[in-house]
This record gives C-alpha cells, sequence and structure tokens, in this order.
C-alpha cells in the first residue's frame, strides 16, 4: 500500500485536485518529473498552496506530448511491478526468520523509492500490511517543500477526491447496518440543508446527480481563497443560504463535491449517534 496521492494520467495539463476538507491540512498532490528527458521519474508530494503554486509553475512550461505521457506511463508500471514482485516473493513465503524477510522487505522498498528519499524532494508514505498487521512503515522525501519537512509514517496527506470512495463506502456500511437508506431525503439527517421543493436523496448526493451548486464554486464567487482555512462548518453554512439548485435532483450529470461533504457529514452524526 503506497499511501500517497491519486495519480492523474492526463499530462497535458496540470490540474489541482480539489479537496474535501479543510484546506490548513497538507496539500497532496501527483505529478511527473519530465525534467530528466529520456529518464522521467513520477514522483508525489503534499505541501502548502504556495509551495504547490510555485512547484506547478516550475514545471508550466515544459512540452508535454503524448510520446512522453506513454514514457511516464510505462515507467510507473515498471515500478508498480517491481513493488509487487519483491512483496510477492517475499511476503507471501512462509519464512522461520522474521526479521530478516522485514529487513528484506525494506532494502527492496528503499532500492525502488531511492529517488524519492531526498528531503529536497516530493515524497510518499510507504506501507506494507500481511495478515492485518503493519509489518513495515517508512516515509521518504520531503512534506514540505518550503520547511524541509520530511515524509513520516504519521503524515498527513491531503488525499482530496480519493476519499469520495470512502465516504460512500460508509454510507454503504450503514445501509447495511439498516441505519439509514440510500433513498432517503437528506433532510432527514441534515434538517439544515434547505427545502428546494424537490426530494434530494442520498442516492443523489452519492452519484452527482443531486442538483446542487459545488462548494468551491460558491467559494470561489464569494470571494474565498483556496489557501484560506476552509472548514466543514463554513460548507454548511454556504449550503443553508441556497435558494435554488441547478436542476431537478436525478435529472442531470454533474460532478458536485457538496454532496460528499453532505456525506461525510450524514456518517458523522450517524456514527455520534450510535458510538
Amino acid at each position: 500500500m503506497i499511501v500517497c496521492p491519486a495519480l492523474t494520467g492526463r499530462i497535458s495539463k496540470w490540474e489541482i485536485a480539489k479537496p474535501n476538507t479543510d484546506h490548513h491540512l497538507p496539500f497532496a498532490f501527483a505529478g511527473y518529473d519530465i525534467l530528466s528527458g529520456k529518464n522521467p521519474k513520477l514522483f508525489s508530494t503534499s505541501c502548502d498552496y504556495e509551495t504547490e503554486f510555485r512547484y506547478l509553475e516550475r514545471y508550466s512550461s515544459i512540452n508535454k506530448t503524448q510520446s512522453v505521457m506513454n514514457q511516464l506511463q510505462k515507467h510507473f508500471r515498471f515500478l508498480l511491478f517491481l513493488f509487487l514482485t519483491a512483496n510477492t516473493a517475499i511476503i507471501s513465503g512462509q519464512s522461520a526468520q522474521p526479521k530478516m524477510e522485514v529487513a528484506y522487505v525494506e532494502a527492496g522498498i528503499d532500492q525502488i523509492f531511492v529517488d524519492f528519499d531526498d528531503i529536497q524532494k516530493p515524497g510518499a508514505a510507504v506501507a506494507v500490511v500481511r495478515d492485518g498487521e503493519i509489518i513495515f512503515k517508512k516515509g521518504y522525501g520531503s512534506a514540505n517543500l518550503e520547511y524541509d519537512i520530511p515524509v513520516s509514517p504519521t503524515t498527513v496527506f491531503h488525499v482530496a477526491s480519493v476519499s469520495k470512495q470512502f465516504t460512500v463506502f460508509a454510507i454503504l456500511l450503514l445501509e447495511e447496518k439498516a441505519m439509514l437508506s440510500l433513498d432517503d431525503d437528506i433532510r432527514k439527517y441534515l434538517p439544515e440543508v434547505p427545502d428546494f421543493g424537490e426530494l434530494i436523496t442520498l442516492r443523489h448526493l452519492a452519484t452527482h446527480t443531486s442538483g446542487m451548486r459545488d462548494q468551491w464554486d460558491l467559494l470561489a464567487m464569494a470571494g474565498w481563497r483556496f489557501d484560506d482555512v476552509i472548514t466543514k462548518e463554513h460548507i454548511l453554512k454556504l449550503v443553508g443560504k441556497q435558494k435554488e439548485l441547478n436542476f431537478k435532483p436525478g435529472e442531470q450529470y454533474l460532478y458536485c463535491n457538496t454532496g460528499f461533504t453532505l456525506l461525510a457529514e450524514v456518517v458523522a452524526r450517524k456514527k455520534s449517534l450510535h458510538p
């Protein structure tokens, strides 16, 4: 398990994933270091917004062609192959010397991440889990390029929209326990959501068909900066002031981060009622 941000396959344009939680947490993004030309390297990082924008700006003038993208994808697949091969060979075997086994695992992973292990480069956190137990964990590279903070196994990565799948999974677990239904009205759990005259279900929120306006677009129009400290409470207050939807729920698809902030709040409130 490599604990790092989701990787984008798009190389023609640098994109910043819009996170779903507080902006004061370290921000994680991924990209490719193509300054090395013939030997491109994959990198991922966690850093504050100011550092991130400077880093993206550094690469923005580089010509990112389709052929380079293909090379980068092959390079990443090769790294992943080495990682999986090393762990399959070492971890799946029955070893009589667990300490030596872990040492082999560490040596193999260190070799894979040797180009990441530099405080001047963006890094990643790695964990190896066997039978539900973490047998290896280590950080490589920098978590913050501006302040030279190294990545550690406890580094908090701002994983942004990677969290969406886990949010829906939590909702499905609650449904499995008969604690809610995907077809329930969102106002059943969050009464502060305005009554728009249309039924907005948890399913609508989870499938980007609710018609609700995106929280980041609303914040931008309200004059917020993405490096401001933005909390869940700010989002809920913003939602509570909305007067209408973009469209009738279920009639269209429009990617909406707001829905997942609301779903996460539903999970939090149900958890507080049934610890």
